[in-house]
């Protein structure tokens, strides 16, 4: 049997190691006469992989019937597409979903199935049959199998849509699998009425708390509850994807991807209930639309090098939608040379460029629908795949005394340490960001950019860092409280005595690396344990 593993941030098949640099063809949304002209327009690049959605909605013909051969549409025909990648020796990602969203309707299901949530009964029990299809068609082209296929996609972008199925998830004024995970989150209801406040006498009662509302402190510890109760939710859907796949026989590595910010989903623990997982990063016009733009690709990239065992990009910008338009703007030649120079950067070792062919709803691609070019894209994609192949990012190692750590959940509240993030950035400070869940920081020095709660066992991993010679800098914000909000400081750092504000212009302006975190207030520290630093 032929394997495929994931050994020094590559593809390693049987020896043969194969970059992750890849770019999106949606073959169903084209002329199947266009499917080759566009191929080797890719193979002119230097590409040697291949990426497609598997859309659910347009192969089922009616609920257990599927067509993958294109009997009843050329368009159907995703073993053809197959085979003339397979002739044109591209490796393959294949991303059947059961979701795909790509701006499709119902974002790739049929209709009958658009109103469950992935972890109903009932959507799972319509969805199997699908997977199952889509995975003994395609079999033949696994890897394991002799054939080209390197990588499967269990689902896409993970969420459970809180808005959409508030009732069925029992966010609103029912039951549902949000009290499952309270039950499983505390022991029992008195230890929920003691971490909300409330005197239930069932978990039935609670109800959930789904923003953060200015001025409600004491509803806090309801709304962390939901930020904790996306990510279990999100990690239980892709156990179960992955599973499915598993069960039906996909024995290549599997992976899914994410949304570009950590709070709904949990990157590191996804990745390690399937073998890949990564976010999906699509900036606007050379960064110049958003606040932070360049400075949240940087972080996002750096993040995934603190869990992936490839930190890759699993959809980066290449063209654009139709109705993003507005948001994202033209994207000339110097754009994609700027995000992908800012992703090597950053560290990344990979990328699967979406889309790399326009389609019916979306352009500004390199590769046109018909197979032809844009010249002045294309010949920016092929400068950025030379640069990535003459440097071969995964053999590069990052020099930096320097690392970032925060709790993911934070950044479902209110975001805490921006001000020492962007000091950082503006100070052109390159880091590596230290993941608390993961194994010990090696980095001497250690940025604290949470906020003022952090749990017992983060407290501690911390704590383990100072022990071991790590110095950790914590300005502006410390942990004093664990993440139920219970007054917890493991860290053992001192409360200041008082603390002096009402300053016009600010009390404090500190510099780091040349950048500056400003204060409205003082610390006042009449007491210090050691030797203190006085300004």
């Amino acid at each position: 049997m032929t394997f495929v593993r994931i050994i020094d941030k590559k593809f390693n098949i049987n020896g043969k190691a194969v970059p992750f640099l890849s770019g999106e063809v949606h073959f169903w949304r084209m002329d199947p006469e266009r499917w080759e002209p566009a191929l080797l327009r890719a193979r002119d690049l230097g590409l040697q992989v291949i990426s497609s959605y598997v859309c659910w909605d347009f192969h089922q013909l009616r609920p257990g019937e599927f067509d993958f051969n294109g009997a009843t549409n050329p368009r159907r025909n995703l073993k053809g597409f197959l085979e003339l990648l397979t002739r044109l020796d591209f490796w393959i990602v294949l991303r059947p979903g059961p979701y795909i969203y790509s701006e499709w309707q119902n974002n790739g299901v049929p209709a009958e199935v658009a109103s469950l949530h992935r972890l109903s009964p009932a959507f799972q029990m319509l969805a199997r049959p699908y997977m199952q299809a889509v995975t003994e068609a395609t079999r033949p082209y696994l890897v394991t199998n002799n054939g080209r296929i390197l990588l499967w996609q269990a689902d896409n972008e993970i969420d459970p849509w809180p808005h959409w199925y508030t009732e069925e998830l029992g966010l609103g004024n029912k039951p549902g699998i949000f009290h499952e995970f309270l039950r499983q989150e505390y022991e029992d209801i008195a230890s929920l009425n003691q971490a909300w406040g409330t005197n239930y006498t069932t978990f039935e009662e609670a109800r959930g708390v789904t923003c953060m509302v200015a001025d409600r402190p004491d509803i806090t510890a309801r709304y962390l509850d939901f930020a904790r109760f996306q990510h279990w939710y999100v990690n239980k859907a892709a156990e179960w994807a992955t599973q499915t796949y598993r069960q039906f026989g996909v024995n290549v590595p599997i992976y899914v991807n994410t949304y570009s910010g950590v709070s709904t989903q949990s990157w590191s623990e996804m990745e390690n209930l399937c073998d890949l997982a990564g976010p999906d990063i699509y900036p606007s016009r050379e960064l110049s639309m958003r606040v932070d733009e360049h400075r949240a690709i940087l972080e996002a990239v750096r993040f995934t090098r603190t869990y992936s065992c490839l930190p890759h990009i699993a959809e980066f910008e290449a063209g654009i939608w139709h109705d993003w338009l507005p948001q994202v703007g033209v994207l000339p030649p110097n754009h994609y040379r700027l995000i992908c120079l800012s992703a090597l950067l950053a560290g990344t070792a990979g990328w699967n460029w979406y889309m790399l062919v326009n389609r019916d709803n979306w352009y500004q691609s390199p590769i046109t629908e018909r197979g032809l070019t844009r010249p002045d894209l294309y010949e920016a994609f092929h400068q950025i795949v030379s640069l990535y192949q003459a440097i071969d990012p995964t053999t590069l190692e990052k020099v930096t005394p320097v690392a970032v750590t925060f709790d993911t959940l934070q950044r479902s509240t209110t975001k805490p340490g921006q001000e020492l993030l962007q000091s950082l950035y503006q100070a052109d400070i390159d880091y590596e960001f230290f993941d608390l869940n993961q194994p010990g920081c090696k980095k001497p020095i250690l940025f604290y950019a949470g906020g003022s709660w952090l749990s017992r066992q983060s407290q501690l991993n911390l704590k383990r860092y100072m022990e071991q010679g790590g110095h950790l800098m914590c300005i502006g914000s410390y942990p004093y409280l664990d993440d139920h909000l219970q007054q917890v400081n493991l860290l053992e750092i001192a409360h200041p005595q008082g603390i002096m504000g009402g300053f016009d212009t600010g009390a404090l302006a500190l510099e780091v690396f040349g950048g500056c975190v400003q204060s409205s207030s003082i610390g006042n520290y009449c007491i210090t344990s050691g030797t203190p630093i006085t300004a």
